[in-house]
């Protein structure tokens, strides 16, 4: 994390990819993005692919269950046809993937998805510790709404920048600085909707830098950094470098 506003690409709508598989991330590059957010999860051979379902039915048509299959199964998957047309073609990266292609300036949130998984969150620790070693520790941040892969990640590699994401269900008793406590993590993570004036007070006030996702208008760009947040996550940061940039001010 930096000490201008982020602006973290979760989503892209146009832009090509070397061998077309990574086009929603190279736009998310070609824009301006300080960083790009992902979701992995773990496959039955025990390495991280880039999905945010537990099921692979919405995003290929095929009933299979991430953690049910391997690797290279997954990763020969059409993940783009039912976005849109001319995505067809284009595959379920693995996370070793990405990083391969990963521009040297550009930063990498990975969120960690363990629900559903039987495996438990330790089964995770060893395939991210392996991944992360190949990106700087700058630009680098693993986060999740699951605080015990955290903690445990924590354990692992104290320096390691974490992130832990807001479930008011869950964390409204304990609030950030509980979950923060809990999940050994520096950065607190919360949806555009959670993210008010209080939340992101008492998360600054203990200590924690912010990050607000679901930032896709320019008012609430402007509000989040009113409010002195560290990044926001968008799905349009093209049009978020440019509305912000627009009297000439950094982000």
């Amino acid at each position: 994390m930096t000490g201008h506003l982020l602006v973290i690409g979760h989503r892209g709508s146009a832009g090509t990819a070397p061998e077309n598989t990574l086009p929603s991330f190279q736009e998310a590059a070609d824009a301006g993005a300080d960083m790009i957010e992902l979701d992995v999860r773990l496959t039955a051979d025990n390495a991280l692919v880039v999905h945010h379902d537990m099921s692979l039915r919405r995003t290929t048509g095929v009933r299979w269950r991430v953690r049910d299959r391997r690797a290279d199964e997954i990763t020969s998957l059409d993940a783009g046809a039912w976005y849109a047309r001319r995505y067809r073609g284009t595959a379920v990266p693995d996370l070793a993937r990405v990083l391969e292609w990963r521009p040297a300036r550009l930063g990498i949130n990975i969120e960690v998805k363990t629900q559903g998984d039987l495996r438990g969150p330790s089964a995770y620790v060893e395939p991210l510790l392996e991944l992360a070693s190949r990106v700087p520790a700058k630009k680098l941040l693993i986060s999740s709404f699951d605080d015990r892969v955290l903690a445990l990640l924590h354990r692992a590699a104290p320096r390691m920048a974490l992130g832990c994401l807001y479930m008011p269900a869950r964390d409204r008793a304990r609030g950030p600085a509980g979950l923060a406590r809990a999940s050994r993590a520096r950065v607190f993570i919360c949806s555009a909707h959670q993210g008010g004036s209080a939340l992101v007070h008492a998360a600054q006030g203990a200590g924690l830098e912010v990050v607000v996702y679901g930032i896709n208008s320019v008012r609430l760009a402007r509000s989040c950094r009113a409010l002195g947040v560290n990044g926001i996550i968008t799905d349009v940061p093209a049009r978020m470098r440019q509305s912000l940039n627009r009297r000439g001010r950094s982000i």
